[in-house]
């Protein structure tokens, strides 16, 4: 088994073996994917490398502060799911792409905005939830360095994990919810293709990290990313899952996206939980060719993409006055464009997860419920088909 397929460094356990914490994570449950057990500290039972690992393992995760110097209240461990807490680190590949699927699927649940829903605070959670933290431990010694920064590195050592005054710090501006749950479906569709992607369809999994990568900046909680910013970083995530960088393009490239829904398992089942709708009607889009004002026929969709390439356009040329808004009257896209664009990135992501073989993971709530029941009907079908004589 290769290093890219069991998500492990090939190489034996390290002399320091190796914890993975997602500490600021508050998982409400444990879940498993694709060989994976990510879940509360407290509700981990093993096994475990050693006794000695154990300790270390729950002396790190003791050390972490949240935003009020208190003790974190429910840090979360991701293990092997067979070998457990073994203190062998994940490859590199593997790391790359658990960061991409547990950010996204943190981001994933939270719920999209709206003019009636304004996001309680309580239960939102950010990119920075979603931190793996990749630590070597000395079970002898118990010497600790830590690194942090990225354009400037710093590392700072000389510490040990026993010692009574050794503490981490929170990250700037982290905000922790009271709980999160993570769809574990999801999970297991985004790190599996991104692993392993399915013959010929490399460049469409490379898209996807990308725009996972970029939505996850946008989601970041530091005020040193301003809302321009993450207009900037939605409008480039939706260029990277349509390859086309004119806004035009690209707005009818996201669209056919979209339209591949009701050829995926289920036809079109669930998809009212869509932002976007086939039978959306068409607005006039007006704009300047070569001098001269052009105008033509666009659905909803195309229309408000347009209107994003021309907010983010205003933000890289320095314009005075940058709409942050769209305000076309009667569309289910009228709101902050960083919101909505925020929605019809993370549902284009699950769409094209869709068809690629996971066609559950982007329909959410009643939605999912209903496509569970209609497959429940096939095999029910399939069965009786197959019972009945000659």
């Amino acid at each position: 088994m290769t290093e890219a397929e069991d998500g492990k460094a090939e190489s034996s356990v390290p002399s320091n073996p190796v914890a993975c914490l997602v500490p600021y994570l508050p998982l409400s449950t444990p879940l498993v994917f694709s060989g994976w057990w990510l879940g509360p500290l407290e509700s981990f039972g093993g096994p475990w490398l050693s006794t000695e690992f154990e300790q270390s393992v729950r002396r790190l995760a003791e050390v972490f502060r949240d935003p009020a110097g208190q003790p974190l209240r429910r840090p979360s461990i991701l293990v092997s799911e067979v070998d457990g807490a073994d203190g062998a680190p994940p490859s590199r590949e593997a790391l790359r792409c658990l960061q991409l699927a547990i950010a996204f699927a943190t981001i994933q649940q939270n719920v999209y905005w709206s003019s009636d829903d304004r996001h309680d605070g309580w239960r939102v959670a950010t990119s920075d939830n979603a931190m793996l933290w990749v630590q070597p431990l000395d079970l002898v010694d118990h010497r600790i360095a830590l690194g942090r920064g990225s354009r400037v590195q710093s590392t700072a050592g000389g510490y040990k994990l026993t010692d009574e005054g050794f503490l981490i710090p929170p990250p700037l501006e982290l905000h922790l919810p009271f709980y999160i749950t993570l769809d574990a479906e999801l999970l297991e569709a985004l790190y599996t293709v991104l692993m392993q992607p399915p013959a010929g369809t490399e460049h469409v999994v490379s898209s996807i990290a990308v725009a996972v990568s970029w939505l996850i900046k946008s989601w970041q909680n530091t005020p040193s990313i301003t809302w321009e910013d993450r207009l900037v970083f939605v409008k480039v995530a939706t260029e990277a899952l349509t390859g086309k960088e004119r806004s035009h393009e690209s707005a009818a490239a996201l669209l056919e996206i979209f339209r591949s829904t009701p050829d995926q398992r289920g036809a079109g089942v669930g998809g009212s939980c869509l932002l976007w709708q086939p039978d959306e009607p068409l607005l006039t889009r007006t704009y300047t060719k070569n001098g001269r004002p052009t105008a033509s026929e666009v659905t909803q969709m195309e229309h408000w993409a347009c209107a994003l390439g021309d907010a983010r356009n205003a933000v890289v040329h320095g314009e005075a006055d940058i709409e942050h808004m769209y305000h076309e009257a009667n569309s289910p896209y009228a709101g902050p464009f960083v919101e909505i664009g925020d929605r019809v990135v993370r549902e284009a992501i699950t769409v094209i997860l869709g068809a690629l073989g996971y066609p559950r993971v982007w329909r959410r709530g009643i939605a999912r419920a209903s496509f569970a029941a209609y497959e429940h009907l096939l095999e029910v079908n399939s069965s009786e088909s197959a019972a009945e004589p000659g």
